[in-house]
């Protein structure tokens, strides 16, 4: 199946298409590998994270370090993230420590005046999760505790959030369309935008012009960037090997890269 981009064979391969008749796999290989063939995602997805406990900022540390493609900045304190959050960048994650003693309910502020930009992960160290819940309710994607859990299952849960973001992000909270638009990619993995359009019963027309109004970006871009993403998250894998040329898909992206800049941050 060809579209514009990219294209995605029967067995799951993903492989780039810059011209009609040309096109590359992806990578497999080792580790090592894997990470240098994405390393021009590193630190592209910016992420904050608000604790004073050690504990915490260790865990989180621990579970970024597998993830270069993440740029993580910590505050210890819920007014350096207000002042963060509000200097006209926008973080894609911010995990927010709800355990802070010192913090009262101001974290669930924070929440409720950046929750349009950015996706919250609640975390807290301790086993009571009441204020995990009162976050959620503020409007947190997630409330974890992080007893018993390792970084590992964190790390792909703050991944899984992030691509739902690509798909479904925090501007267009609400949006009817938009969100079962990304149910639809999550759910059926559609090749292209007509694929995707079909799988709503709606035009490709009529889908790029709501992406286009309510994202500012278009549903190919929208569509390549989970791929991408999941493919250098590791959340999803092509099941064949071979490494051929793969420098065009890196192309494809610096083709698009302030678009794609101007939408992630």
């Amino acid at each position: 199946m060809r579209h514009e981009g990219y294209i995605m064979d029967l067995h799951g391969t993903l492989c780039v298409e810059t011209q009609a008749e040309e096109t590359w796999e992806l990578p497999i290989g080792s580790e090592d590998e894997w990470n240098r063939k994405f390393s021009f995602l590193d630190e592209t997805i910016p992420a904050l994270l608000v604790s004073g406990e050690l504990s915490i900022s260790k865990f989180i540390d621990d579970a970024f370090s597998e993830a270069p493609a993440y740029k993580l900045v910590t505050v210890h304190d819920v007014q350096h993230a207000r002042a963060l959050l509000n200097n006209g960048k926008r973080r894609a994650l911010c995990i927010l420590d709800v355990g802070m003693r010192s913090e009262s309910t101001s974290e669930f502020r924070l929440i409720k005046d950046f929750v349009h930009d950015t996706i919250f992960i609640a975390v807290s160290s301790a086993n009571s999760m009441e204020k995990g819940f009162e976050a959620c309710r503020a409007g947190a994607r997630l409330a974890l505790c992080t007893k018993g859990l390792s970084a590992d299952r964190f790390r792909r849960k703050a991944n899984h959030e992030f691509l739902h973001s690509l798909l479904y992000p925090p501007r267009a909270e609400g949006d009817t369309i938009i969100r079962c638009a990304a149910k639809a990619v999550e759910s059926f993995r559609p090749r292209n935008v007509n694929a995707w359009a079909d799988s709503l019963n709606m035009s490709d027309t009529y889908l790029r012009r709501r992406y286009t109004l309510r994202c500012g970006i278009t549903p190919k871009l929208v569509l390549f960037l989970h791929t991408l993403y999941a493919l250098a998250l590791k959340k999803s894998r092509p099941l064949e090997s071979g490494i051929r040329r793969t420098n065009r898909f890196e192309a494809f992206y610096r083709k698009h890269q302030k678009q794609i800049e101007k939408y992630l941050n």
